[in-house]
This record gives C-alpha cells, sequence and structure tokens, in this order.
C-alpha cells in the first residue's frame, strides 16, 4: 500500500493546487463588482432621487404641502350625566346621578409645511439633506345643559331625566356644570439632518437606509372654561377658568428606511419609515381661576398658578406611502421629481397634562394623562435637482 500513497498524495496536492489557483483567480477578478459605487441598472431606471446619475455631485431642494388630521388622546373634558331614580324601598323618590358618556376634543384637520435642502456626494454617492416641518393644528369642542341642582337626593330637587355635566378639568374632580367649551392648539416643528445612499436590490427595486439627528420644539396649549348655574340658587353664576401649556423640546438620535418600487424610468411606488428618540425638557404650567357671580356682587373665589418641568425621552415613529413621478429635463442635468401620498406621525405619551383625581378640592391629587400624539394625511411633495 506504500507503493500508492505517494500518487496518491500527488495527485491530491495538484487538484487542491489547481482548484485554489481557479477560486483566487475568480476572487480577483470580481472582487471590483463587489464594491461598485454605483448598481448596474439599465439607464432608464436612473432617477432624480437617487445618486446613479451621471452628476457625482449636485445639490437638491424640495417643498411639501401637508393637510394631515391632528388629534392629542386625554383630552377628555366633560362626563354627561342623566338622573334617574335610586330604586330603594323604603325611599321610592330618592334620585341619583349616573354617567351616559364622555365628551372630548376630537382633534382638526389643518395645512402643514415640509422644506429640505441636500447635497448629492461623490463620497460613495452618499446625501447629506436637512429638513424643517412645522404644523398648526387647531381644535375646540363646547356642550351646555339646562340648569341643575347639585343636590342629587330626591326627585323634588332634580327631577327624572334631568341632564348634567361635570368638569373633568376642574381642581374638584367632580366639579358640576351646565357649560363648557374646550380649545387645544398644536404648534409643531421638527428638523432632521441625516445622511442616506441608494441601493439597488433588483432592477426596478430600490432602498435607501438613512441616519441621523431630530431636534424637535413644539407647544401644546389647552384651556377649559366651565360654568355652572345652579337651579338652587337663581341668579349665581360659578365660572371656571383652567389654561395648560406644555413646552417641549429636545434633540435625538433618527433612523429609517426608504424603499422604492420602479415601474418605469418616470413612474414608481414609495414607502418609508423611521423612529427618533428624542431626549428633552418638558414644561408644564397651568393657570385656575374660580369667579363666583350673583345679584349681590361678583367676586373671585381663587386663583393659583401651577408648574412642573422634568427631563424625559420621547419616542416617535413615522410611516409614508405614496406615488412618486419623476422627469429629466436638459438631457438629464437637471431633475424634477412630484410626490403624492399619505403620512401618518405617532408621538408615544406626549400629553403630559395633570388633572385632579380627588373629589375634595382640598386633596391635591394629580395623574398624568399620557396620551399620544398623532398627525395624519396627506402630503405633496415638488423636488428640483440641480
Amino acid at each position: 500500500m506504500t507503493k500508492y500513497r505517494v500518487p496518491f498524495l500527488f495527485i491530491t496536492l495538484l487538484t487542491t493546487s489547481v482548484a485554489f489557483a481557479e477560486i483566487h483567480e475568480a476572487v480577483t477578478t470580481r472582487a471590483p463588482e463587489k464594491y461598485e459605487t454605483k448598481p448596474h441598472l439599465d439607464k432608464e431606471l436612473i432617477t432624480a432621487d437617487d445618486p446613479r446619475n451621471n452628476d457625482p455631485f449636485g445639490v437638491f431642494v424640495s417643498a411639501e404641502f401637508l393637510y394631515q388630521y391632528g388629534r392629542l388622546n386625554g383630552l377628555e373634558y366633560a362626563t354627561k350625566g342623566e338622573v334617574v331614580l335610586e330604586n330603594d324601598v323604603l325611599f321610592p323618590n330618592n334620585v341619583v346621578q349616573v354617567g351616559k358618556g364622555v365628551e372630548r376634543v376630537k382633534g382638526s384637520w389643518d395645512p402643514g409645511l415640509r422644506l429640505s435642502l441636500g447635497v448629492d456626494t461623490s463620497h460613495d454617492d452618499w446625501d447629506v439633506s436637512t429638513n424643517w416641518t412645522y404644523i398648526y393644528n387647531r381644535a375646540d369642542d363646547s356642550i351646555s345643559v339646562a340648569p341643575f341642582n347639585d343636590d342629587f337626593t330626591t326627585v323634588l330637587t332634580n327631577p327624572l331625566g334631568t341632564k348634567t355635566l361635570t368638569n373633568w378639568w376642574d381642581r374638584d374632580a367632580d366639579a358640576p356644570a351646565t357649560s363648557l367649551k374646550a380649545v387645544w392648539r398644536l404648534q409643531f416643528n421638527q428638523i432632521d439632518t441625516q445622511v442616506g445612499r441608494y441601493f439597488c436590490a433588483s432592477k426596478y427595486f430600490s432602498v435607501r437606509p438613512f441616519a441621523g439627528v431630530r431636534g424637535a420644539w413644539n407647544r401644546n396649549y389647552f384651556r377649559v372654561k366651565g360654568s355652572y348655574e345652579n337651579r338652587g340658587i337663581p341668579g349665581q353664576i360659578e365660572t371656571n377658568r383652567n389654561r395648560w401649556s406644555q413646552k417641549f423640546w429636545g434633540v435625538g438620535l433618527l433612523a429609517g428606511l426608504e424603499s422604492v418600487w420602479h415601474f418605469n424610468k418616470n413612474w414608481s411606488i414609495f414607502g418609508t419609515g423611521d423612529i427618533a428618540l428624542l431626549w428633552g425638557k418638558f414644561d408644564l404650567k397651568k393657570q385656575e381661576s374660580l369667579l363666583i357671580q350673583n345679584n349681590v356682587a361678583t367676586r373671585a373665589s381663587y386663583q393659583n398658578t401651577f408648574r412642573d418641568d422634568y427631563y424625559d425621552i420621547q419616542p416617535n415613529f413615522d410611516l409614508a406611502i405614496g406615488i412618486r413621478a419623476e422627469f429629466g429635463l436638459s438631457e438629464d442635468r437637471y431633475h424634477l421629481g412630484f410626490d403624492l401620498g399619505w403620512e401618518e406621525h405617532l408621538w408615544l405619551d406626549f400629553n403630559r397634562l395633570l388633572r385632579s383625581m380627588s373629589d375634595d378640592p382640598d386633596m391635591l391629587i394629580y395623574q398624568r394623562q399620557d396620551g399620544n400624539l398623532s398627525l395624519s394625511g396627506l402630503v405633496a411633495r415638488a423636488r428640483f435637482d440641480f
């Protein structure tokens, strides 16, 4: 057997050497393709929104019109009630107030804008851009009932079927009201600075991962005015005002992904998603007052200012989908693009307003609302590359 081992080892080493040489040659010749900076696509798929065009360095600007529905959860301001029989055998005329529903500020559709400025660099086709988003939302709601007595004892004080209201934002958590009006305002500002790069996943599909920094400064106002006419005290009106303001500023990290499905040179569908975590400061302020008016005089029962501020992490998420049209100008030296889509923005637990939870005005117990801020609606964009 020994005489066959030498030829066998020689043949094995020879075969291995030839195979290694072929592999080394293949790797050597294919390595440049692996690190190719520009994907190999047909020229008809080169679009304005990615750096696969012939211009290695260019500037782009864009303007977007937003029409979005803004809503902040946790803006309930009234409990609707009704007087019903207590069904007490010993006291058949006794009544009780029961809840029938809740009134809240529902949100509103309002316009906004987004402006962007960016550069397509020659460094591995990176693009660097900054955009500013501004939205102003305004919503209000009101409700009223006939005067009623705050003594829920018998049908003599409040007949069956009497409608009642309870003011959620009074210092007294079960304060009665005959009319309530709530107003909400949101001033939303956001700036994103990001770095991204387009990659070709297939002939008709590309992706653009991006990362950067997000900054935001927002102001949230909520005001509730309640009036109470006590049927048991003719001519007396109690007016309660609660004015909340919540200011937030923060800076944090941003990361996301944009994907584009190309139909041809000019038309495509895009989808974008990102997440940001902002470290910032919440500054809360509440001004409250009670004014009592009757046939004799007008007096202020109390006036007070409440403040609170702290730092916290504010997470937010963004999603968008839409259709895109792009056109080359002057032999593709310039590019013009248009988007029409739908956006969704969610700020978790953004509502940090505090509401009294005690039915005793001498016991100060507050609970944070922790309601989400949502902005969703249409977006129309125009972009120009030069």
